[in-house]
């Protein structure tokens, strides 16, 4: 499959968020408490019948770019789509792992692979691939530069930060640190 790069709106607004990534650590457990975990790929209403890719259904996937475990406990990821947003706060005790991922995947989620999400959307909670965003935020509220929308305009609510890009059945939406851009790409969800 050919990755198409395009240049994400307000790419500077955002990479002050990306790269200063090493949070303060917690004396006592050596967990980084924030600033490296980010939103990686969102996969929006895949096809379930595709067989260009191994996953079917919907899924956020979180990232943490830290050399440190990360505690994610109370986190929210927050979803959103033209037809309503929905929240998951994340379990108590999880931890993202040094440079480890923590995937959210819709309830009939199906890695054929054998991939399985570390938490579930609730039934009925989809991410639309016409009009959609996702968000993350820590247990006081605050939004560490992690949020990515999609679709033509700003109709959702839940985020701000347009990708420039529009998921198709067979491709999830992929953050590039490195060039801090969103690309399309086969998903590639993976597991805690």
């Amino acid at each position: 499959m050919i990755r198409r790069t395009l240049a994400l709106a307000g790419a500077a607004a955002l990479a002050a968020g990306f790269t200063g990534l090493a949070g303060p650590a917690a004396a006592d457990s050596g967990i980084t408490q924030a600033g490296a975990v980010f939103i990686n790929e969102v996969g929006a209403e895949l096809d379930p019948n595709s067989s260009n890719h191994d996953v079917e259904h919907g899924f956020i996937e979180l990232i943490n770019r830290d050399t440190a475990p990360v505690d994610v406990s109370g986190w929210t990821v927050i979803g959103c789509a033209t037809s309503g947003s929905f929240n998951i706060v994340i379990d108590s005790d999880t931890s993202i792992p040094a440079n480890g991922t923590f995937l959210v995947g819709e309830l009939e989620f199906d890695d054929l692979s054998g991939t399985v999400p570390d938490q579930r959307f609730e039934a009925g909670e989809v991410l639309e691939q016409t009009a959609g965003g996702a968000r993350l935020e820590d247990p006081n509220g605050s939004q560490p530069d992690n949020e990515v929308m999609w679709g033509p305009d700003n109709s959702v609510a839940c985020a701000s930060t347009n990708a420039g890009v529009l998921p198709t059945d067979d491709e999830s939406i992929h953050y590039d640190p490195a060039t801090d851009t969103y690309f399309l790409d086969a998903p590639t969800p993976q597991p805690l």
